[in-house]
């Protein structure tokens, strides 16, 4: 079950850094990568 979680969360911010590089507006990229912190926080392992 670990695994499972584990790989939705790198696919969603995989998903996330895509946003970031394509969008054009600087707010959107602000929130995506407000966004994208906690999971690359839950990806390392840290609570």
């Amino acid at each position: 079950m670990f695994w499972i979680y584990w790989f939705i969360l790198v696919m969603l911010s995989g998903l996330i850094i895509r946003i970031i590089i394509l969008e054009q507006d600087w707010k959107k990229k602000i929130a995506a990568a407000m966004i994208l912190l906690p999971f690359i926080l839950r990806i390392l392992l840290v609570k």
